[in-house]
């Protein structure tokens, strides 16, 4: 069968691709959007986060230590982390 001189296997073929192209891009855009948010958080959490827990297990004074914990504590549960 032809449609506008087309054979409409075409046609189908045509419109699957289509569709599964725009489903691609629209699913490659999510993914570069969720790795932005994941290398922000990275960036603005996790790493200071990573830094000060790392200075409290090099310290070896155990004043030192605990004081670095509790600001530690203070600052990552409160309501606004």
């Amino acid at each position: 069968m032809k449609v506008l001189g087309i054979d409409l296997s075409v046609i189908i073929i045509a419109l699957i691709t289509a569709y599964i192209g725009y489903q691609f891009n629209h699913t490659s855009k999510k993914r570069e959007a969720f790795l932005k948010e994941l290398t922000n958080s990275y960036n603005e959490v996790y790493s200071p986060m990573f830094e000060q827990l790392f200075l409290i297990m090099e310290t070896e004074e155990k004043t030192k230590k605990l004081e670095l914990i509790d600001s530690f504590m203070d600052e990552h549960s409160s309501k606004d982390s």
